[in-house]
C-alpha cells in the first residue's frame, strides 16, 4: 500500500518536474527478475528510477538512510535494501537474492556512492556477483542529468549483458568490465 503512493510520487516528480524521458524499455524483460545496474548521480536516482520503470522495483541503499524515521519510513516504503558499504554485507546480498528469487526487480548503483560529473565510474563487483548468483538478465542504465528544477532527464536503459554461470573471480571480473562497458556506451 505505501510502496503504491511512493510510485505516484516518484511518477509525479520524474515526468512533472523534470521531464525524464526513457529509452531502451524493449530491453526490460516483460515479467520476471532482473538487475539494473545504473550510474548514480544524485539521492534522486532511486525515485526517478521508480517513477519511470513499469513495475515495483527494489533498490539497495546505504543503511545510514534507515536510521532516521522519515528516510526509514520512505526507504521500507519502496522496499530498499540496508547495505553497509564496508566490506561485504552479506545480509545485504542474501536479501537481493531473495526479493529476486520471488521474481521481483532490482536496481543496483554498482559504483558505490554518488558522482556528480555524469561518467562512469569504477564498479563493485557485486553487482555482476548478484546477477549471476540469481540467474537473471543484468541491463545496464545510464542517467543524464543536471537535476535542476525542471531541468530534463534522459535515461538510456541497454540490452542485458551476457553474465554467463558463476565459475570464479575471473568470471566475475569479466561480466563486471562487460557492464562498465555496457554503461559507458549508453
Amino acid at each position: 500500500m505505501v510502496n503504491q503512493f511512493f510510485r505516484v510520487v516518484s511518477w509525479i516528480y520524474g515526468h512533472v518536474l523534470h521531464r525524464t524521458k526513457v529509452y531502451g524499455m524493449e530491453n526490460l524483460p516483460k515479467e520476471g527478475a532482473y538487475l539494473m545496474a545504473a550510474n548514480h548521480q544524485s539521492f534522486r536516482d532511486p525515485l526517478i528510477l521508480a517513477g519511470v520503470l513499469p513495475w515495483d522495483v527494489s533498490a539497495m541503499a546505504k543503511k545510514e538512510l534507515f536510521e532516521s524515521k522519515l528516510t526509514g519510513w520512505i526507504m521500507r516504503g519502496v522496499y530498499a535494501i540496508p547495505v553497509d558499504r564496508e566490506g561485504n554485507d552479506m545480509a545485504a546480498m542474501r536479501a537481493c537474492l531473495s526479493r529476486l528469487k520471488e521474481g521481483h526487480p532490482l536496481v543496483i548503483f554498482p559504483e558505490g556512492h554518488r558522482f556528480h560529473d555524469g561518467s562512469i565510474h569504477e564498479l563493485k563487483s557485486g553487482t555482476a556477483f548478484i546477477a549471476m548468483r540469481a540467474g537473471v538478465p543484468l541491463i545496464p542504465a545510464r542517467i543524464h542529468t543536471s537535476y535542476r528544477p525542471f531541468s530534463g532527464i534522459k535515461i538510456n536503459i541497454g540490452a542485458p549483458v551476457e553474465t554467463g554461470r558463476l565459475s570464479g573471480s575471473q568470471a566475475l571480473n569479466e561480466t563486471t568490465e562487460k557492464l562498465k562497458k555496457a554503461m559507458e556506451a549508453l
